[in-house]
């Protein structure tokens, strides 16, 4: 039988229980009675909430499975899978995001400050894509008394529009297998942006890992993970490296975390070892790399008033900041092997609710890399990204708003260049 003839069939004898429990009480009937009805009325109301899908649900004050949702997917509207107890739920969003920037940038998807020229170039240009658009595999079910989840998310910022994986990950328990958020990241510390970068600076980044999450007492709770390694190490005057970077041990990343009604306060960790491979007649080296974040948010007085943000600073780390990705400022390769480059990462950002429909964000953040003279002059040295943005979201399935944006970046040789965008967005969820 369809989901929706149980679902009517079960409501029309509700009804009628609830008609007869009426009578009963009506004609004076005996309290085991009026019990009895009273609990077929509740487990009949609780088969049409699993028949309409609300399977998996937490128990009250019960913390997610997972902190961090990757997308918006929550316990509610999942499909039961009959005889059994598993929840399916299939998600996404379409945005169409429409861009016009005022000044020259390499990225025309997203305002990356890593690709502003220097010296800046002023050269407008628009750009209309849907590449944010995605799509999500949400599972749910227990395993030995303890929630069980696979997640599968993607989106289509691959080259030529491909899809791309953002998300796949097993969960038991505290134990998580696969790719997801670094343990490295605090994600509930970031504002909202329309754009699809966000705060340029922030400790942003998803890696293959295995990671235990436990829940300790009174809101603390803590996290810790190996993670795939990825180096990136630059030569001498910007010349080619003489060899490879290998990764001889994963990443160890965590972070400890306090929770209350209005606010959350988070410490995060990684360590890495650098190792380097030299080609034939060039030495091999291997360095300590590490970073230390402290994140949080809070609210302004009440609910619609939000203030959020992170300081970071690291030693061969730069990886694990989204701007800094892709330059190449792990370390130097010189003739005494890998100098670690220090890096240093501060982002604000403050929402505010006007309306239940209308809201605003804005955001800063900056990025900075400690030159040594072994770098090239072109190499990156700060980045800086602002932006403030209104949307207007008139329910839960549509939203839509209008965003300004400014970056900056200055390299070893001193020289700078900058970049304004202003980005409209339509984004359909499901």
């Amino acid at each position: 039988m369809p989901p929706s003839a149980l679902v009517t069939r079960t409501l029309i004898c509700s009804s009628f229980v609830a008609m007869c429990g009426s009578a009963v009480l009506a004609q004076g009937g005996e309290t085991p009675a009026n019990s009895d009805v009273e609990a077929r009325l509740r487990a009949l109301e609780q088969r049409v909430k699993e028949l309409e899908g609300d399977v998996v649900q937490p128990k009250p004050n019960e913390r997610p499975l997972i902190r961090h949702e990757a997308t918006h997917s929550t316990p509610r509207g999942f499909w039961r899978v009959p005889g059994t107890d598993i929840g399916i739920k299939i998600g996404g969003y379409t945005k169409l995001d429409v861009i016009h920037d005022f000044q020259d940038i390499g990225n025309r998807f997203k305002f990356a400050t890593n690709s502003i020229p220097v010296p800046s170039a002023d050269q407008s240009r628009t750009t209309m894509h849907a590449r944010e658009s995605r799509l999500f595999l949400d599972v749910r079910s227990t395993m030995e008394g303890l929630p069980a989840r696979v997640y599968v998310e993607g989106d289509f910022f691959g080259d030529g529009n491909q899809f791309e994986l953002r998300h796949a990950y097993g969960q038991w328990g505290g134990l998580l297998a696969g790719q997801t958020w670094t343990t490295y990241m605090d994600v509930d510390s970031r504002p909202h942006t329309l754009d699809f970068e966000g705060p340029d600076a922030e400790i942003f980044s998803r890696n293959p890992m295995v990671r235990w999450h436990s829940e300790l007492d009174d809101g603390w709770s803590y996290a810790v993970a190996i993670e795939d390694a990825t180096q990136q190490f630059a030569n001498t005057g910007g010349a080619a490296l003489p060899g490879q970077s290998i990764t001889t041990l994963p990443d160890l990343a965590g972070n400890l975390r306090l929770e209350r009604e209005s606010w959350h306060g988070q410490l995060s960790f990684v360590l890495r070892e650098l190792s380097f491979e030299g080609d034939p007649g060039n030495a091999d080296d291997d360095a300590l790399g590490f970073g230390v974040v402290l994140s949080g948010k809070t609210q302004l007085g009440d609910p619609g008033r939000r203030l959020m943000g992170q300081v970071s600073y690291g030693e061969g780390s730069a990886y694990y900041c989204q701007t800094l990705r892709g330059t190449n400022s792990d370390a130097v390769y010189t003739a005494t092997g890998l100098e670690v480059l220090t890096n240093y990462t501060a982002v604000v950002g403050y929402e505010h609710d006007w309306s239940p429909k209308w809201t605003s964000s804005l955001a800063y953040s900056l990025a900075r890399v400690d030159d040594v003279a072994e770098q090239a002059a072109n190499a990156l040295r700060t980045a800086e990204s602002a932006s403030v943005n209104l949307v207007w979201q008139p329910n839960h399935r549509f939203l839509t708003g209008v965003e300004y944006l400014y970056g900056s970046r200055e390299d070893v040789s001193r020289q700078s260049g900058d970049a304004h965008r202003v980005q409209f967005s339509f984004k359909f969820l499901f």
